[in-house]
């Protein structure tokens, strides 16, 4: 039995010995599709093996550690209940004993006025002010005067004395009998001082003075607990203010990296923007302690860290004067 095979076209174009002619593809470009997509496929792991290789490298050639600024924070409470009828806005620079906040609570306002109209009237019936002392010289001059009225009266009876040297005795006898009761009345009620009310009256003055709140130093309005128009409690937090002349970074360097921080050194501090500054370290802590979670990566071991600080040689762009921002130190 013989078995024949055809034979194969000799090219995509033949078709048993014929020629056959074809259009133009619809779509010559797909082979750069595939290719497009297999780029895109790869993209990501070609970025990420560049970024892998910078950072080593990276890592290789310059000792970094994470940190963050630390800027000195005041944080203002409410010294009593009331209302917040006046408070300075976040960003505000502030100078020291400048208002900044202002609470006002009408029962405390009332009960001042009160108690001290009341106190003011107990003051004015003893306008008087005397001491033993000055009471021994009305006594002693109200009993001189009594004797010589009482001498004069006797003269009169006499016929030695006249109507008008009797009189004259007698008004500056009762003189001297007004003046006298007044000063023991005067004394009697210094003896009797409402020291309770007194003090009780200087507890609500001070009270009403400590609602209107000043800056304690030259600062900056960092934040706004409460707004215009609140109630708010005794010691509840108000406002926080931040000065930004007083700015330590903290860096968390890997203990077997320490021989390269020394006091004195000068080191780069790079922000998440990509800007940098210059800082000097002026101290490390003689304990470590964790880096915290936030400046690490979740996939990083939990190692300790030596704690570096630093202070600041340029000013720190306003727009970065932020507590607690991450940073990134370059030893």
């Amino acid at each position: 039995m013989k078995i024949k095979f055809s034979r194969p076209p000799s090219s995509p174009n033949e078709v048993s010995g014929l020629k056959v002619n074809y259009e133009p593809p619809k779509r010559p470009i797909s082979k750069w599709r595939f290719r497009a997509v297999l780029i895109l496929f790869l993209l990501p792991f070609l970025v990420f093996g560049v970024y892998l290789i910078y950072k080593i490298t990276y890592n290789l050639l310059f000792i970094n550690a994470p940190g963050y600024l630390i800027i000195n924070q005041i944080t203002i409470k409410a010294p009593y209940d009331g209302k917040v009828v006046y408070i300075r806005k976040p960003g505000d620079n502030v100078k020291k004993n400048e208002i900044i906040l202002k609470i006002k609570n009408p029962l405390v306002e009332n009960q001042y006025r009160e108690l001290f109209k009341s106190l003011k009237q107990i003051k004015s019936s003893a306008s008087i002010k005397v001491n033993p002392e000055v009471l021994k010289i009305y006594k002693e001059l109200y009993e001189s005067r009594l004797k010589t009225y009482k001498e004069i009266l006797n003269l009169q009876q006499k016929n030695a004395a006249t109507s008008y040297e009797v009189a004259n005795a007698q008004d500056a006898l009762h003189s001297a009998e007004i003046a006298y009761l007044q000063a023991k009345q005067s004394l009697e009620s210094n003896k009797n001082v409402p020291v309770a009310e007194d003090m009780k009256l200087n507890e609500l003055e001070s009270i009403l003075q400590s609602l209107t709140i000043k800056a304690p130093e030259n600062a900056t309005i960092a934040l706004d607990l409460v707004k215009e128009g609140e109630l708010v409690n005794k010691n509840e937090d108000l406002m926080v203010l931040q000065n930004n002349n007083n700015v330590i970074i903290e860096a968390f360097l890997e203990p077997n990296k320490v021989k390269h921080a020394f006091l004195g050194k000068k080191t780069k501090v790079v922000f998440p923007n990509g800007k940098s500054i210059k800082a000097e370290i002026i101290g490390l802590k003689l304990q470590t302690q964790k880096t915290p979670p936030i400046l690490v990566s979740p996939f990083a071991k939990e190692n300790l860290s030596v704690v570096v600080e630093l202070r600041p040689i340029n000013a720190i762009p306003k727009n970065l004067m932020i507590n607690y921002m991450p940073i990134k130190v370059v030893f």
